[in-house]
């Protein structure tokens, strides 16, 4: 007989906004997209972590976390999002000793999971939820990778998510996620949001074509979707086209300032303390000062601010060693956010091209994102296309469309999803093949494939198959057997001088031995609404399947 304390599952889906800067959560209830507050009455809160004295069991979250950013930046992690699409951050020893506590090598999906617990927590403490989560939809940047979808996966079931059967073990579905947690795009979460709040719905007919440009913490994407209720009838949500820049936000705008500092301070001590080892505190102090004098110009009117920086200790082996006060101009940031805000531009003529419409096309332009509250945003958006629509609820409208499309139920929901790369592998010396193409539609089933006939490359008795994924365009031809041709290499970059391919995984194939040409090797690509990709390679009948969750 169990003698535990009975908790009551909460009837109601929390909608989780999992913020590179903030982070904010909510519920639908009694028909409203309804906030919790979450923070000492905040309905925002920063997405922090500390480890007081850098030990295990004195964890900090949110605001009490990041108020110590300037004083012990050693303790405090913030934008750990950033670091959960690949395992790159291993390979900086730096970030590797910092997410080393008492000895034990954390991950960023570790601190992830620690955030996302004590905010579960708090939404709970509000009693809004009548019970305890156990259902949650968390939101993701429309260019994900699926290895970070597989971390917020993985963070999520060790947060405490997940429906549970009657001896309290976390159910999982086909896919070996936790039952009952589901993943969604930012932008539809936005979309949602705003079609439920605008009043689409079975009772009338309408609709719209909408731009949503969302501008984070960390990443940007712009995606345009197409809106339309019908009476009697669930409205219909349909993703049109997407398009995303990873590391591109207020991040990215904060380090604008942080290095003008950094230039200020290496010309007055002949150290960069961006890169020296012995400057990490200092590093992080600058990147606080940074994120403070952006908003301040965001804010004010202001043409110049002066920093001081006579509280920054610039080399820790030397701790009177520091730099004077520096004089920050608005003019000389915005010459180094013109261009970034610009690669913006050329993302959403990206994603309009994709879509087939025009701009005119466009019934609406939301801005979605802490980011996008910035003057600058909305002043090149109303340049370039026309005056943008602001939501009320700009910080928190994702966590409530993430709520909403929890309510709706995400297995049955009227969302028609298409998928939001190209995926394929890499042939004849570099070339890019795509076997399941960006903008397919799902049209209700779990995953789209295609199947494609290949040859051995050479007698060595293997084949490599190295799979990549992009979402810019690619132009192709297709052969008769399937296979299509493009005539990009997967090292190169894109229009905005990006790498144009991610490297999502490899496996070898063992075939006969025999003259380059001579073995038929079918592949036959499955791409999953959850974007991870399932390869079975056939050579004269021997199949090797393999799963790519990266």
């Amino acid at each position: 007989m169990c003698n535990g304390i009975q908790v009551t599952p909460s009837p109601y889906v929390l909608g989780i906004d999992l913020g590179t800067t903030n982070s904010s959560v909510a519920i639908y209830k009694n028909g409203e997209m309804l906030v919790l507050p979450i923070d000492n009455g905040n309905i925002t809160m920063p997405t922090a972590v500390r480890f007081k004295n850098r030990r295990k069991d004195t964890v900090s979250i949110g605001k009490q976390a990041k108020e110590y950013i300037h004083i012990k930046p050693d303790e405090v992690f913030t934008s750990v999002k950033s670091l959960m699409g690949d395992n790159e951050w291993m390979d900086k020893s730096e970030i590797r000793e910092k997410f080393k506590i008492e000895g034990v090598q954390f991950t960023p999906t570790d601190i992830a999971t620690i955030f996302l617990r004590e905010l579960i927590a708090k939404a709970e403490a509000t009693g809004l939820g009548e019970g305890s989560f156990e259902r949650a939809v968390i939101t993701v940047p429309a260019n994900s990778s699926p290895a970070y979808k597989q971390h917020i996966w993985e963070a999520a079931e060790a947060a405490g998510l997940g429906e549970t059967d009657e001896h309290g073990n976390v159910k999982h579905d086909d896919s070996g996620h936790p039952a009952g947690v589901y993943i969604l795009e930012e932008p539809t979460a936005a979309a949602l949001a705003y079609a439920q709040s605008m009043g689409f719905d079975d009772t009338k007919n309408k609709e719209q074509r909408i731009l949503v440009y969302d501008l984070g913490g960390g990443t940007f994407d712009a995606t345009v979707l197409k809106l339309k209720s019908e009476i009697g009838k669930a409205t219909k949500f349909t993703i049109m086209s997407t398009h995303g820049i990873i590391d591109l936000g207020g991040d990215t705008f904060d380090w604008i300032i942080a290095e003008i500092i950094a230039k200020h301070i290496q010309d007055e001590t002949d150290i960069d303390v961006l890169t020296n080892p012995s400057s990490i505190e200092a590093k992080s102090k600058i990147k606080a000062i940074a994120e403070q004098t952006k908003i301040n110009f965001s804010i004010g009117n202001d043409t110049e601010i002066e920093i001081d920086l006579s509280q920054v200790v610039v080399d820790s082996t030397n701790p009177e060693k520091r730099a004077s006060s520096v004089i920050i101009s608005r003019e000389s940031f915005m010459n180094k956010l013109m261009p970034l805000l610009d690669k913006t531009v050329e993302c959403i003529k990206t994603v309009l091209k994709e879509a087939s419409v025009e701009a005119d096309d466009i019934d609406r332009i939301i801005l979605v994102g802490g980011s996008s509250k910035a003057p600058w945003v909305r002043k090149i958006v109303t340049e370039m296309f026309r005056e943008p629509y602001v939501a009320q609820n700009v910080d928190t409208i994702v966590a409530q469309g993430a709520s909403y499309y929890g309510h709706m139920g995400p297995i049955v929901n009227p969302l028609i999803s298409t998928t939001s790369h190209y995926y394929g592998i890499e042939v004849q010396s570099g070339l890019f093949s795509p076997m399941v193409l960006k903008n397919t539609p799902f049209d209700g089933q779990e995953y789209v494939s295609h199947e494609a006939t290949f040859y051995n490359p050479n007698d060595s008795g293997r084949a490599i198959v190295t799979g990549f994924i992009t979402q810019d365009k690619v132009e192709y031809t297709e052969k008769e057997n399937g296979a299509r041709i493009s005539d990009y290499l997967v090292t190169q970059e894109n229009n905005l001088g990006e790498p144009m391919f991610r490297y999502i995984g490899e496996f070898d194939i063992t075939v006969p031995r025999k003259a380059a040409g001579q073995v038929a090797i079918v592949l036959t690509m499955k791409v999953f609404k959850d974007n991870h990709v399932e390869v079975i390679a056939t050579a004269e009948g021997k199949e090797t399947p393999v799963i790519w969750k990266y």
